[in-house]
């Protein structure tokens, strides 16, 4: 019975389902015995027609392992947010300027 309440609903991926990708790090406390774990939202994923996925990833995992989920409303606010905040390199407008021309 305790498995049962442990059991993880399964998730079908569908195209061009959102998901978003964590790096998931165990850590250990500085008081004795203490543990727990640091999700760092490492990038977004996308599903493809064929079920399977392109990752866009914003940083790299330090043991290798990523976690990929559902995206939820606070994950597309999160990401609109810092979409908003990203402004262009001075390169990639002087070479938008000079195509233009």
């Amino acid at each position: 019975m305790a498995d049962e309440a442990k059991a993880v609903p399964k998730v079908n991926f569908t195209k061009g389902q959102k998901l978003t990708v964590f790096s998931i790090r165990n850590i250990e406390g500085s008081r004795a015995g203490e543990k727990g774990t640091i999700w760092v939202r490492a990038g977004r994923a996308f599903v493809n027609s064929d079920g399977s996925l392109n990752l866009i990833l914003d940083v790299l995992p330090m043991d290798g392992r990523l976690h990929v989920r559902p995206e939820t409303p606070q994950d597309a606010k999160a990401d609109a947010k810092a979409d908003a905040k990203v402004e262009p390199s001075p390169e990639s407008t002087s070479q938008t300027e000079a195509s233009a021309a």
